[in-house]
């Protein structure tokens, strides 16, 4: 339940073995690379060196991406789950692939393919466009082929806004209305030539557009469509080309994978240090994966390893370490921010308390119970995704233990149903009901959010008494817990010696909490400090909100309870309505529930708890390993 120790070490081996030893880490997957580069270890071989930019194998990839999230539309249609499952490929078949495929030949002709397609695409809009310009005119009784400047008489086709169409009665033309819209009128207009220039001022002031188009209009109007037929044949052409390349999908994926695994070997000789004869990789390994570093090393020849310390205000990268059933909620903690190597692990000490508060927010056994049933299928058929489900089922497990405890099953059903084995079941586990009782789920709510603020307080505590700074320890977080605990027993049960807790508590917030050396202004920061203690009031009164979800998922399933019950008396289709109803509403109402209980736990930890003590700022330890997005391979 802490931060995994992390041993730095520098491994040595000749250039000639650098492949393999790089092959071998990648594989084991338990050495986090650091940059040699900027390493005071090795400063006196790299001062007046120049690192190695390579960007072998980037475009390859690009591509190969490219070419794979296209295809998969095009293959036939495969199993995978929620969280994109990976294909399972063997070591022989991973290994036949990377051997005996070439992909720049299927890359090639997708590209090929996808410039075509992509000038198809262009060409179809523009001659959707030219359609559509011409449509509004194939009634015309005209021949285009007229339209123009003759020897007396000028002849010209366009729009003109219908609310302006006033205008071509006050000018010396004749005009043919073709067709018309809400927005324009498209009008033939004949007029004489030394009206022209009047004419077209007029038209132009009344935003008259000319349509420039000589010809047979019903005739262009078919050679059009039968080029969008040529382009839609060939479109059909091109995407039967696709269901053939998309065959060679799974290859590609292994190559990809495999390709993947080169460039991140590529990546890690640029953090590495190498001369004309050796080569050193500087990085960190948990203590724990010792012996397995040791024996990969011991099969090379020319290996040699040193184990070193951090350099001065170097961070060790952060490994988790949890225990089986906390582990899952290294989730939670990762989202917020990996601990300080100093700090403890915050996820087993905030595990009980999401999983009990998630339960409170749903507080409805049956949802608890499909809940848990789900997420244990789920871990079972995706390997994704799995701390996830495992957190939603431990709070699954909660919500029916508070279910139970207050009586609810998807909601009033059992009350509902009025039938004598139902209410049993509700009786003989209900502690109160929160509807008739909801002062007694505030109080719970406040007794759940006061242990774990005093929680936090006694870890902050335990934090600073570890670094040494025990004094600020006793001063702020420690008082603070015997000030809280001396309110409870001073008003809460009515023991006079919490008010002697109280006042002691103060008095070293007051006089110790400062940092100031001037006594002065000691005694104001202990002030300010002992101002600051409101906000605890606050921090209680979040945990009210684990009622609130309390009573909103029992509000919502007495709500689709009540709507069942009242379309059941619908002739014939009454009960197919009140199923459906039932179902729909109870599958939404979990839904929206269980995000609801998930979001606001997850602040409760975040704003309530963690702040208390948790200061964050590690860096994840990223092992150096296998870059698979698309297979995973298996022995045998």
């Amino acid at each position: 339940m802490a931060v995994a120790r992390v041993e730095k070490v520098a491994i040595f081996v000749h250039k000639s073995e650098k492949d393999k030893l790089l092959q071998e880490l990648q594989k084991a997957s338990l050495f986090h690379v650091s940059d040699v580069w900027q390493s005071p270890h090795f400063s006196e071989f790299t001062a007046g060196s120049e690192r190695q930019v390579s960007s072998v194998g980037s475009e390859l990839l690009q591509r190969l991406k490219s070419v794979i999230n296209v295809l998969k539309n095009y293959a036939p249609s495969q199993k995978s789950g929620l969280f994109g499952q990976k294909e399972k490929v063997s070591l022989d078949e991973f290994h036949s692939v990377v051997k005996d495929f070439d992909p720049e030949p299927i890359i090639s002709e997708f590209e090929k393919i996808q410039i075509r397609k992509n000038s198809i695409n262009l060409d179809r809009k523009n001659l959707q466009e030219q359609l559509k310009s011409l449509e509004p005119w194939k009634d015309a009784k005209f021949d285009f082929s007229l339209v123009g400047k003759g020897e007396y008489v000028t002849v010209i086709a366009g729009t003109i806004p219908v609310g302006k169409m006033g205008v071509l009665e006050e000018l010396p033309i004749e005009f043919q209305i073709v067709n018309s819209d809400n927005r324009k009128a498209y009008v033939i207009l004949a007029f004489m030539n030394e009206d022209e220039n009047e004419v077209k001022r007029k038209l132009g002031e009344a935003e008259f557009e000319q349509f420039d188009f000589r010809g047979d209009i019903n005739e262009e109007i078919k050679r059009l469509t039968e080029k969008l037929k040529e382009l839609d044949r060939e479109s059909e052409e091109l995407k039967a080309r696709l269901f053939s390349l998309a065959q060679h999908l799974r290859e590609l994926k292994i190559y990809y994978d495999f390709y993947s695994d080169l460039v991140a070997r590529r990546e890690v000789e640029m953090l590495s240090f190498s001369t004309e004869k050796a080569f050193v990789v500087e990085g960190w390994v948990k203590s724990d994966d010792k012996d397995k570093l040791e024996k990969i090393l011991s099969e090379f020849e020319s290996v040699s390893y040193s184990y070193m310390e951090p350099f001065e205000n170097e961070k060790p990268p952060v490994a988790l370490k949890n225990s089986r059933w906390s582990e899952p909620y290294e989730l939670i903690t990762e989202m917020y921010g990996l601990p300080d190597p100093r700090e403890v692990d915050p996820t087993p000490l905030l595990a009980p308390f999401f999983a009990l508060f998630f339960g409170v927010c749903l507080t409805d056994a049956a949802y608890g119970l499909v809940l848990t049933l789900l997420s244990l299928w789920a871990i079972r058929k995706f390997s994704a995704g799995d701390k996830l489900f495992k957190i939603i089922a431990m709070g699954g497990v909660c919500a029916i233990i508070a279910g139970m405890l207050t009586g609810g099953w998807f909601g009033d059903l059992f009350v509902r149903l009025n039938i004598p084995v139902f209410a049993a079941i509700r009786s003989k586990f209900m502690w109160f009901d929160p509807m008739e009782e909801p002062m007694k789920f505030f109080y719970i709510s406040l007794v759940l959010g006061y242990v774990q603020i005093l929680w936090g307080l006694l870890i902050g505590f335990y934090n600073k008494w570890k670094w040494g700074e025990r004094l600020n320890g006793i001063a702020n977080e420690l008082a603070w817990v015997v000030f809280l605990i001396g309110l409870v027993v001073a008003f809460v049960f009515h023991i006079s010696a919490g008010k002697l807790m109280i006042y002691a508590s103060l008095a070293v917030i007051l006089f110790l909490s400062g940092t100031s050396k001037n006594p002065v202004m000691r005694i104001l920061q202990g002030l300010y400090n002992i101002y600051g203690g409101i906000g605890f009031l606050g921090d209680l009164l979040s945990y009210v909100r684990l009622m609130a979800r309390g009573m909103v998922t029992a509000g919502i399933a007495m709500a689709v309870n009540i709507t069942a019950q009242l379309v059941i008396g619908i002739p014939i289709l009454g009960w197919i309505l009140a199923f459906l109803i039932f179902i729909g509403g109870h599958i939404f109402s979990i839904a929206v529930n269980v995000l609801g209980a998930f979001v606001h736990t997850m602040r409760l930890q975040y704003v309530e708890f963690f702040t208390k003590f948790y200061q964050n700022g590690g860096r994840p330890f990223r092992p150096f390993g296998p870059r698979h997005e698309f297979v995973e391979v298996v022995e045998g």
